[in-house]
C-alpha cells in the first residue's frame, strides 16, 4: 500500500463485498479482525500491522455497504406487490422507446418512476391512499396515446419527459429472476438501481401526465436528457433507422432499438463496445475537446475545466452506466491532475474510480458490464507499455527515400496502434465474454482494427451535426452526408466480418477456477515481462 495505496484499498473493499455476498455473517468476523489488528498495532507500533488494520477496515466497509444496500426500506412500494394499483409519482429517468422491429414505429415506453403514493380500490365505492417511497420500473403503451404538450410530429417520440408527474394504473409485481441458466437476470439488474418492483400498464388510457406547479427533478439531469432527446430526434430524422440507431449507440450508448440481425453481427464480431459509451468514447472526446477548445479562443486551463464539465453532462446523457461513469471518473481524475499541475498515476486512477463506484453501489461488482469494463482497462494499462516498443520498431523499419514514405509510416503507425489496442482489450475481456455469453469471437481484433479509427470521426461530426441542426437543419447537411458514408462503412465492415466462416465459436461457460487461473497467469506473465525489461535496462 506504499506506492499505490488506493489499489490495496480497492482490493480489500472488493474482498469484503465478496465475503458478505458468499457468507453474510462475515461482517462480525471482519469487525473482530479489525479490532485485533488495531490492538496489535497499538502494542507493537509496526507499520505492517497498521496497513493490515487499514485493509481490514476497507474490507469491513465493503461488507457493511453490501448489506446496507441489499436491505429493502420498510416503506418501499415493492413490499405491496403483487397488487393492482393506481400510482402517482415523478418520471425519474430517461424515457426509452420500444419500437416495432418491422416498421420501426414506437409502441411502448419504459421509464423509472419515483413513487409517492398509490391508490387501492377496496370496494366498489371506497378507495384507500397509501404513502410510499422507492422507485419502480414502468412500461406503458403509447401507440394510440396523444400528448397535448408536444407537436403532432413529436408526440410518439416524446410521450413523457424526465421530471413529469404521472398517474399510472397497472399491475405491481416483483421482477422475476432468470428462467434459464445464463439468461438475463432482470431482478438483479433492477436491484443494482435500487428498484425492486415493476409496474405494467396494458391500456393507453390507464396512464396520464398531470400538471403540477414547479419542476420535479434535478436540473442538470433534465438538461442531459433534453440533449439526449435532441440527438435522438436529429439522427432519426436524417438517417435510415439502421444507421440512426448505430449512431445513437456510438454517441450515447443506446442500442435497444438496433435491428436484431445487426445487433447479432456486432456481438459476433466483438465490436459491441463501440455502441456502449466507455473508455474509447470518453478518451476520444477528451482529446477532441482539448484540441478544439483552445483553438476557439479558450485558455488551456479554461478548456480543461470546460471539458471536465462536459464529461459530467455526457455521463448523464449516456444513462449513468458503470462503464461510462468509471471512464468519466478516470478522465476527470486526469483533468483535475492537469488543473493542479500534477500527473496522476493510471493504476491509482483506475483504483480510485472503482473505489468510488463500489462504495456508492457495491452490487455493481456483480454486473458483467462493470467486470468487463475494468478487466479491459486494467489489461490495457498493463499490456500497452509492453507493446509500445514493438510498434516503434515496426515504424522505424519502414525507411527509404521514396515518395509517400511519411504517409505510409503514419498510416502504419495508426493501424498498428489500433490493432494492439484491440489485441490488449481482447486479452482482458475474452474470458468474461465466454463466461457470460458462451461465445468467443475470432475476428474481433481484425474487425475492431478496421472500425475503431472511425469512431472518433463519428463522435466529432455526430455532435457537430446535432449542434448545427439545432440552429438550422441546412447547416448540418455536409456533416450528415459525411456521417452517412462513415456509418455505411462501419455497418459494411461489421456485416462482412460477421459472415466470415468460423467468425464466432459457441462454447460452454468456463468454470470460475479457469477464469482465476487465466487472469492469474496473465498477471504473472506481465509481471515477469516487466522484470525482464527492467533487467535489460539496468544491464
Amino acid at each position: 500500500m506504499t506506492d499505490r495505496p488506493l489499489m490495496g484499498a480497492t482490493v480489500a473493499l472488493v474482498a469484503g463485498i465478496l465475503a458478505a455476498f458468499l457468507w453474510p455473517p462475515c461482517l462480525w468476523l471482519l469487525l473482530g479482525m479489525l479490532l485485533l489488528l488495531s490492538l496489535v498495532f497499538l502494542l507493537t507500533r509496526r507499520r505492517l500491522w497498521e496497513k493490515m488494520a487499514l485493509l481490514a477496515l476497507f474490507a469491513l466497509g465493503g461488507a457493511y455497504r453490501l448489506q446496507q444496500v441489499s436491505t429493502i426500506p420498510a416503506g418501499d412500494i415493492s413490499r405491496y406487490a403483487p397488487l393492482y394499483i393506481t400510482a402517482t409519482g415523478v418520471v425519474d429517468s430517461d424515457v426509452s422507446l420500444i419500437a416495432d422491429k418491422t416498421s420501426g414505429t414506437p409502441y411502448a415506453a419504459n421509464f423509472e418512476l419515483d413513487s409517492r403514493r398509490f391508490e387501492i380500490q377496496e370496494t366498489s365505492d371506497t378507495k384507500r391512499n397509501v404513502s410510499v417511497s422507492g422507485r419502480v420500473s414502468v412500461r406503458i403503451p403509447i401507440s394510440d396515446k396523444r400528448n397535448t404538450n408536444v407537436s403532432q410530429k413529436e408526440q410518439d417520440i416524446a410521450p413523457l419527459h424526465y421530471g413529469d408527474t404521472v398517474i399510472v394504473t397497472g399491475r405491481l409485481e416483483v421482477p422475476t429472476g432468470p428462467r434459464n441458466p445464463g439468461a438475463f437476470d432482470d431482478r438483479a439488474y433492477l436491484a443494482r438501481k435500487n428498484i425492486y418492483a415493476t409496474l405494467t400498464v396494458h391500456r393507453s388510457q390507464d396512464w396520464e401526465r398531470i400538471a403540477e406547479p414547479g419542476f420535479r427533478g434535478n436540473l442538470p439531469t433534465r438538461l442531459a436528457y433534453t440533449l439526449r432527446e435532441g440527438v435522438r430526434n436529429h439522427t432519426r430524422r436524417v438517417f435510415s433507422p439502421e444507421r440512426a440507431e448505430v449512431l445513437n449507440g456510438v454517441l450515447m450508448g443506446e442500442r435497444d432499438n438496433l435491428p436484431p440481425t445487426l445487433r447479432d453481427d456486432f456481438e459476433l464480431t466483438g465490436a459491441t463496445h463501440i455502441l456502449a459509451t466507455a473508455d474509447l468514447h470518453v478518451g476520444m472526446l477528451v482529446v477532441l475537446l482539448l484540441w478544439l477548445l483552445p483553438r476557439c479562443g479558450l485558455a488551456l486551463r479554461s478548456a480543461r475545466l470546460c471539458t471536465l464539465l462536459f464529461l459530467i453532462v455526457y455521463a448523464l446523457m449516456a444513462g449513468g452506466r458503470p462503464s461510462v461513469v468509471r471512464a468519466v471518473l478516470m478522465a476527470s481524475i486526469y483533468l483535475i491532475g492537469l488543473l493542479l499541475e500534477r500527473e496522476p498515476d493510471l493504476p491509482n486512477a483506475i483504483a480510485l474510480a472503482g473505489l468510488i463506484l463500489l462504495v456508492w453501489n457495491p452490487r455493481e461488482l456483480f454486473d458483467s458490464g462493470f467486470q468487463m469494463s475494468f478487466a479491459t482497462v486494467m489489461t490495457l494499462a498493463a499490456v500497452m507499455p509492453r507493446l509500445e516498443p514493438l510498434r516503434h520498431r515496426i515504424r522505424a523499419g519502414i525507411h527509404g527515400d521514396w515518395p509517400g514514405l511519411n504517409f505510409v509510416r503514419s498510416g502504419t503507425d495508426v493501424l498498428l496502434s489500433y490493432f494492439l489496442l484491440a489485441l490488449g482489450a481482447q486479452l482482458g475481456v475474452a474470458p468474461l465474454i465466454a463466461y457470460t455469453f458462451h461465445n468467443i469471437s475470432l475476428v474481433s481484433v481484425f474487425a475492431n482494427t478496421l472500425v475503431v479509427p472511425v469512431v472518433a470521426l463519428l463522435l466529432a461530426f455526430g455532435f457537430l451535426a446535432v449542434a448545427l441542426g439545432a440552429i438550422t437543419p441546412l447547416l448540418a447537411v455536409p456533416c450528415d452526408r459525411l456521417l452517412d458514408l462513415l456509418l455505411a462503412y462501419v455497418i459494411g465492415v461489421i456485416e462482412f466480418c460477421a459472415r466470415i466462416p468460423y467468425a464466432n465459436l459457441n462454447i460452454p461457460s468456463p468454470p470460475l477456477w479457469a477464469l482465476c487461473l487465466y487472469y492469474g497467469g496473465l498477471a504473472f506473465g506481465l509481471w515477469r515481462w516487466k522484470r525482464w525489461e527492467q533487467r535489460n535496462k539496468s544491464a
